[in-house]
């Protein structure tokens, strides 16, 4: 259970949420939908620990929150650029005390998706490749907690196949934001946000 308390974010001037109050259970998926500026990224963003609110509480229900967190984030450029990509998710797993995983056998799981990428340096990746890595490095710990912000964006017709229906049989919580076509919308709760931040 995450759980999101009277909550306000601002920046600046500009009020992203006043007194906003949200409740995810565990094992539930969740579609985050509204118009540009209503909030989506902060409010992943604030759910991933990345962005703190300015006044009210965010209640995680595990101890271990941040370690069994997948947290795929807008942003497809954070990786060390002078690695390959499979050498990134050695980093990451470290970072993350998850350095017993077999990270050859977890990529098994993901044989229907070009991966050769992976043998490349990041700083040759289009932007599909990007967004591959950036997913992976999100499932490949098989978090209980699963963020991820517009992720099929750059990808490929198969890989984007792939990706959605392994988001939306995740076995537990996951929270997204994406266009609804994205998406089977009966697999998930939809949370509407409204541009004036209420």
């Amino acid at each position: 259970m995450v759980h999101l308390e009277s909550i306000t974010k601002t920046f600046g001037s500009e009020v992203v949420f006043k007194d906003f109050s949200y409740t995810f259970l565990n094992n539930e998926k969740f579609l985050i939908k509204g118009p540009n500026g209503s909030g989506k990224t902060t409010l992943l963003e604030m759910l991933a620990s990345i962005v703190i609110p300015c006044s009210g509480d965010i209640i995680f229900g595990l101890d271990n929150y941040k370690t069994e967190l997948g947290f795929a984030s807008s942003n497809i450029d954070s990786f060390f650029p002078e690695l390959t990509g499979y050498e990134n998710l050695k980093i990451f797993l470290s970072l993350r005390n998850k350095s017993n995983i077999d990270l050859d056998t977890k990529l098994l799981d993901y044989s229907d998706v070009d991966l050769l990428f992976l043998q490349k340096k990041f700083l040759v990746y289009s932007k599909g490749m990007k967004q591959k890595l950036n997913l992976l490095r999100a499932l490949i710990h098989d978090p209980l907690v699963l963020i991820c912000d517009e992720p099929l964006e750059h990808l490929d017709v198969d890989s984007k196949k792939f990706f959605s229906q392994k988001l939306s049989r995740y076995p537990h919580m996951v929270i997204l934001a994406s266009h609804l076509n994205d998406f089977d919308q009966s697999e998930f709760k939809i949370l509407t946000l409204k541009q004036d931040h209420a």
